[in-house]
Order: C-alpha cells, then sequence, then structure tokens
C-alpha cells in the first residue's frame, strides 16, 4: 500500500505530472478534433494527470503532487529570443 502524503498548497497546474499542452492533449484524446479542438478556450487550463491519467481541472494539488523543477535560463538567450 503506497503511502499518501499531505496535500500542498499549490494546484495542479504546477505539478510535474500535469499536462495541459494543447498538442499533447490532441495526441491522447485522438477524437477531441471532432467535436472542437484542445485549443479551444472552453477547456480552460485543464489537462491530464500523469499520475492516474484523468482529464481534470488545475484545482487543488491532490497528495500525489511533485513540484516542476525551475530551469535558470541563460540572459543572453533570453536576449536572443527577444
Amino acid at each position: 500500500m503506497m503511502k499518501k502524503r499531505k496535500p500542498v498548497e499549490s494546484g495542479c497546474i504546477d505539478c510535474a505530472r500535469f499536462d495541459n499542452d494543447p498538442e499533447s492533449l490532441e495526441a491522447v484524446f485522438s477524437t477531441l478534433r471532432i467535436m472542437c479542438s484542445a485549443y479551444a478556450s472552453v477547456r480552460g487550463d485543464s489537462g491530464l494527470c500523469g499520475f492516474d491519467n484523468r482529464f481534470r481541472l488545475p484545482r487543488t494539488a491532490c497528495e500525489y503532487y511533485k513540484p516542476r523543477k525551475l530551469v535558470k535560463l541563460n540572459p543572453e538567450e533570453v536576449e536572443q529570443q527577444d
């Protein structure tokens, strides 16, 4: 039996397991394009939980929350993007 962890303050949107990229969602739910698109505004920030493979709203994180790793940007690379 897995040990449950205490829920955290952050939401799914900050979890490393949460994917709300429209391209990823359309790849997983290939029939989604029949009715609409994952780029539609009605989807909001909803996405796929990588822990339980459920489509959910990014509300309060569950006990399996895993924080995203922060990527430190090189200032020179940021200037080149502008």
